[in-house]
């Protein structure tokens, strides 16, 4: 039997609600989804967690995990920051710009590395997308 199984980043896996899905009669393929567990703020600090789930929509309508630091949801602060980067878009460039660079004169050898496997991915995914298969036959 296949299980994928589908968690929130950043909660306690403590309660686990499970959906299956049959694909067929014959099928065993299954999916469990496992929802974040519905905590406080307080108990989310105590916990030392960074992220809480309500359960409940923002004033806006989202259902979200919420920050311990600062109680918004999720949703509305990425929004918030596509619409800044969106207003101030070279600025935004040429802060991660600088970003990259202090990455990269940090480690230059993960650097590297990372460039390399990037390569090799995209290299891999252009002999596919031109026939030539994953095994380059």
């Amino acid at each position: 039997m296949s299980v994928s199984t589908f968690n929130w980043p950043g909660l306690p896996q403590l309660d686990a609600v499970a959906k299956l899905m049959s694909l067929g009669e014959s099928s065993e393929t299954r999916m469990t989804i496992v929802s974040p567990r519905i905590i406080s703020r307080a108990e989310a600090r105590a916990l030392g967690l960074k992220r809480y789930f309500t359960g409940e929509p923002c004033k806006r309508g989202h259902v979200a995990e919420r920050g311990v630091s600062c109680p918004g949801c999720m949703e509305c602060i990425r929004g918030r920051m596509r619409e800044r980067r969106a207003a101030n878009l070279e600025r935004a460039r040429e802060r991660e710009r600088e970003h990259s660079r202090k990455y990269r004169a940090a480690d230059p050898e993960r650097a590297r590395e990372n460039w390399r496997r990037w390569a090799a991915k995209r290299s891999r995914a252009a002999s596919e997308l031109n026939g030539a298969g994953p095994t380059g036959s």
